[in-house]
């Protein structure tokens, strides 16, 4: 797939509400794109408007359904390699309102594995 395909192909993943596994195979896909050693694309996704659905998919989360606690952990993981970029990335996910969220898990959360990645 070329970039733009790839990219569409993630959006309409992370947007197909009424399939988990599709939502959830799309927020693995973008958290790995995320994750290579060099130059990952944080200001890419960040310009890209990605950055407000993966926070809506962290606060999503609900701790007795382990799907959508397995797309929450997966979307905190790309939201932190997102903040992990420059100053604007990081400020695109602070403005996304993703910090109070971050917070929400780390205090309350049963699955210590997404506590832990909210706290990076």
């Amino acid at each position: 797939l070329d970039a733009a395909a790839a990219e569409e192909e993630l959006r309409r993943g992370l947007w197909k509400d009424d399939d988990p596994s599709v939502v959830l195979e799309a927020a693995s896909a973008l958290r790995r794109t995320l994750s290579v050693a060099n130059n990952p694309p944080c200001s890419a996704i960040a310009q890209r408007n990605f950055v407000p659905r993966l926070v809506e998919l962290v606060a999503a989360a609900h701790y007795e359904d382990q799907v959508s606690v397995q797309i929450a952990f997966e979307a905190a993981w790309a939201l932190t390699n997102v903040a992990s970029g420059s100053n604007w990335d990081t400020a695109v996910v602070v403005a996304a309102g993703a910090i109070p969220v971050f917070v929400a898990h780390i205090n309350s959360s049963t699955n210590t594995d997404l506590a832990e990645q909210c706290v990076w």
